[in-house]
């Protein structure tokens, strides 16, 4: 998914990855970075973000912590972890939503000027081996990923069904919650 984030003069890519190996964080993201100048990347364990809209809000706190000089960290890309991952500090954030060894989904999110830049970056991964763009951890949803958001994001049972609403999941009851706690996070 590319858009168009017209208030910072960026755009927006956030794809889901997989591969039939383990990822490895390093590699992956220093081959990334050599293929596409300009252009900041983030890689998320795709197991632990709930949606895209996770992702956006993230990167939107980022970006204006950037533009007001209000940043917790000093790098772009590490800001976006720690949005994503509602926690001010670094270690924290990378063990919350950081690639772990036995990774095989993690979504890439990269943020540029040039909107060209993030379609060769796309084709540049279609074109790696064991690597495929595949957006179905966005849908990916059981008890045990519940269970595990709940504790990664400290999130109770009284909060969770103090947000329920009928029309809603409970995967977007969660990403709701998770939203919350980055605007809490973004006033802080």
């Amino acid at each position: 998914m590319i858009k168009s984030l017209d208030e910072y003069d960026q755009i927006l890519l956030i794809e889901g990855l997989v591969s039939k190996k383990n990822i490895k964080y390093d590699d992956l993201i220093q081959t990334l970075e050599r293929k596409s100048s300009n252009v900041v990347i983030q890689l998320l364990d795709g197991d632990r973000v709930l949606g895209r809209d996770h992702i956006i809000f993230a990167v939107l706190n980022a970006l204006k912590g950037k533009k007001n000089n209000k940043m917790i960290s000093e790098d772009l890309s590490m800001e976006i972890l720690v949005y994503a991952s509602a926690q001010r500090q670094i270690n924290k954030s990378i063990e919350i939503l950081g690639v772990r060894k036995n990774s095989h989904r993690v979504v890439l999110v990269a943020i540029s000027k040039s909107e060209k830049k993030l379609y060769d970056l796309l084709e540049s991964i279609s074109k790696m081996q064991d690597l495929s763009i595949d957006n179905s951890s966005f849908n990916m949803w059981n008890r045990e990923m519940a269970e595990t958001i709940k504790i990664i994001f400290k999130i109770s049972n009284s909060e969770f069904e103090s947000v329920k609403r009928k029309n809603y999941s409970d995967k977007k009851t969660f990403e709701e919650l998770i939203i919350e706690k980055m605007a809490l996070l973004a006033l802080s």
